[in-house]
């Protein structure tokens, strides 16, 4: 069987050869290729489509139209990539991410199929994974042997979370759909208003393709994209953000634990900082923030939002515990030793016991484990890893304030690996089981993305410091493959939620909107999980987390919302779930009318949205300060892209500050 599968390879390798060379010989065809599902000679079915890239020639921008390709056979979830030119490894990941995207929507095991992508242009393109929306829609369709509408073209990145990423050069790959001669041009949601790299300036898309008779389309997820190209994928009833008893039960415990430690600890740093009246200021201000969250936290719990309450008692107790160990240091009473003493002392606690529960997972005779149980056994690891990480970085002697909250921070987050050892012992298993094997192998591919990720956003927005953390994330999930492949999922998950999100809200006026839809999307992957039998008690939480940021930080709201998709997505995935997909084919000959209506921050919106395919890395943004907002420039100075109404680098920073800084945002 593996002779027959090298044989095909090397058939598929030299047919691919022929086609590239036929097309740098023949040139383009101007005319849109057929969309029939012809048969590959060696068993695989092939796609075709134009997928739309920007040229650069003596600093001048154009748009390009591109040759995709897409064979896909019986095989062992290799893929294979072949560039005419040659261009840039992140097309590589995306290609990648693409076939395991697709395999999830369409229902289809990945590792039981090969699939081989060639890009063909007759001009230099700039590189980037604007093209893997394309892509994934193309293996979408011969995975399930349905045709493609020949009217439609397609930019945007693929997200692991399924949903379509931003892309520069909108307004260049819009002549180029013009010239395939395409009626429809889909592109990610929120980019109508788009920075023209040959025109130096912002333009309208939508109005600019009616001009050129080409109907441009936002649209979120790859489930809308499928639509506009006739293939509809019918989703499963969404999910309610309700936890199960058993889960309430034990995150109850959390809070009531966590409200008697604050009184006690509040009134303790009251008392101690009577003795020490020249760090008053400062103690006040760190109490004020506990009562802050305290308050909050009350809010959370009236209104039945306990995951978010024991969030905010959570990070209520970590300002309080700072204010008393900064009163008691000062006067005396206290040593930063033994601070960094009590710290250690939990975190060896923590880690022993977060050694007992990987046990459960790895190891030469665990060969099936459970989603359910996997699903939070990656919290504990992710939270023993962070304490382990914080403590790590501790200086010797107090450098400042931060220095003393970092240890208390520590502390706390080590305990908090105990509150959810209890959680994983009282959630019932779900009955599907992962094999440890295809788990190991999972965790490697997110790694892998999120390491190309990561390089992605430093191309655009060079070294800075949140580009830096998701990199070290990445690196780190790398590291951990080896060793301890939970762990690894854990900080690979979290890096390419945290990079998601920032390319999320990257180009758009709207950062509630993009959360809006985000949320949808994380509330359509946790139907379908319940529908399968999981109950994502992990991503629901998250959910509910972004409901309580929901108009008060939209930026961090976006995280947790995307961080909540990808578990739910990911873990599907792991678990080899083929759920039966049942398609509808939708004729868009003609497609139906949109309207866009333009928000008073300047965001154009539709009723339908869709996406559309680039190759193109042509924006980039820089952090800011603390507060809402994006930048975007080309690296190298070549071109600077200016975000209307708001500014990518401030926002940037917002999310950096606040979702990788340790100020503890979420929670327990």
């Amino acid at each position: 069987m593996r002779v027959v599968r090298d044989r095909t390879r090397y058939a598929l390798t030299v047919a691919l050869a022929v086609i590239i060379v036929s097309a740098v010989l023949t040139g383009f065809v101007s005319t849109l290729p057929s969309w029939s599902a012809e048969p590959f000679p060696c068993g695989g079915v092939v796609r075709e489509m134009h997928i739309l890239a920007v040229g650069e020639a003596n600093g001048k921008y154009f748009g390009v139209p591109t040759l995709l390709k897409v064979v896909v056979t019986p095989g062992d979830g290799e893929v294979f990539l072949s560039t005419e030119p040659l261009t840039e490894v992140d097309m590589q990941a995306s290609a990648r991410l693409a076939a395991l995207v697709a395999a999830y929507v369409a229902g289809k095991n990945y590792f039981d199929y090969d699939y081989f992508i060639s890009v063909v242009s007759n001009s230099t393109i700039v590189g980037g994974p604007s093209a893997g929306a394309a892509m994934t829609v193309a293996i979408v369709s011969a995975l399930l042997d349905k045709p493609i509408n020949e009217s439609v073209v397609e930019t945007g990145m693929i997200m692991p979370d399924g949903t379509i990423g931003p892309v520069g050069g909108i307004p260049e790959k819009l002549d180029a759909a013009a010239e395939v001669g395409a009626k429809v041009m889909l592109i990610p949601a929120g980019q109508r208003i788009a920075y023209s790299l040959s025109r130096h300036a912002y333009v309208d898309v939508v109005k600019l393709g009616e001009k050129k008779g080409v109907k441009v389309v936002e649209v979120s997820t790859i489930y809308d994209a499928l639509h506009w190209f006739g293939i509809d994928i019918p989703r499963p009833p969404k999910a309610k953000v309700k936890l199960p008893p058993e889960v309430v039960s034990v995150i109850k415990g959390w809070i009531n634990e966590s409200k008697s430690l604050y009184e006690q600890i509040k009134s303790r740093a009251e008392s101690e900082v009577l003795k020490v009246p020249q760090v008053s200021d400062v103690v006040k201000q760190y109490l004020e923030k506990a009562r802050q969250y305290y308050v909050n936290g009350l809010k959370d719990l009236k209104l039945g939002n306990y995951y978010s309450a024991a969030s905010d008692f959570f990070a209520s107790n970590i300002y309080a515990d700072t204010a008393y160990w900064v009163a008691a240091i000062a006067a005396g009473d206290k040593s930063y030793e033994a601070l960094i003493n009590r710290a250690k002392d939990e975190l060896t606690h923590a880690l022993n016991t977060y050694d007992s529960i990987r046990k459960d997972f790895i190891g030469s005779n665990v060969k099936d484990v459970d989603i359910a149980k996997l699903s939070v056994a990656v919290e504990i690891a992710s939270r023993a890893l962070d304490a382990n990480e914080t403590f790590n970085s501790l200086p010797q002697s107090v450098v400042s304030y931060d220095t003393i909250y970092d240890a208390v921070y520590a502390y706390w987050r080590a305990k908090t690996v105990m509150d959810w050892t209890k959680m994983y012992y009282a959630v019932p298993a779900s009955g599907i089981t992962v094999n440890t094997e295809s788990l190991r192998r999972h965790a490697s591919l997110l790694t892998y993305f999120a390491m190309t990720s990561a390089s992605y956003i430093e191309s655009l927005v060079g070294q800075q410091s949140a580009v830096t953390k998701v990199l070290e994330m990445a690196d780190k999930a790398k590291q951990l493959l080896d060793t301890d492949y939970l762990a690894a999922l854990a900080e690979a998950l979290r890096a390419s939620a945290y990079a998601s999100a920032m390319l999320n809200t990257a180009f758009t006026t709207d950062v509630g909107a993009t959360a809006d839809r985000l949320r949808d999307a994380a509330l359509e992957a946790a139907g379908e999980a319940v529908a399968s039998g999981f109950n994502p008690i992990v991503a629901l939480s998250y959910v509910e987390r972004g409901d309580t940021l929901r108009g008060i930080d939209d930026a961090s709201a976006v995280y947790f919302y995307d961080l909540a998709l990808i578990n739910t997505m990911w873990y599907l995935i792991i678990a080899g779930n083929e759920v039966h997909v049942i398609t509808t084919t939708t004729p868009v000959t003609s497609p139906q009318p949109q309207t866009a209506t333009v928000t008073s921050s300047g965001t154009a919106t539709s009723h339908q949205e869709h996406s559309t395919t680039t190759l193109t890395n042509s924006s980039s943004q820089n952090t800011g300060a603390e507060t809402s907002g994006w930048v975007t420039g080309l690296p190298g100075g070549d071109v600077t892209i200016t975000a209307i109404a708001v500014g990518v680098g401030a926002l940037l920073g917002a999310i950096a500050g606040a979702l990788l800084t340790r100020k503890p945002r979420s929670g327990g």
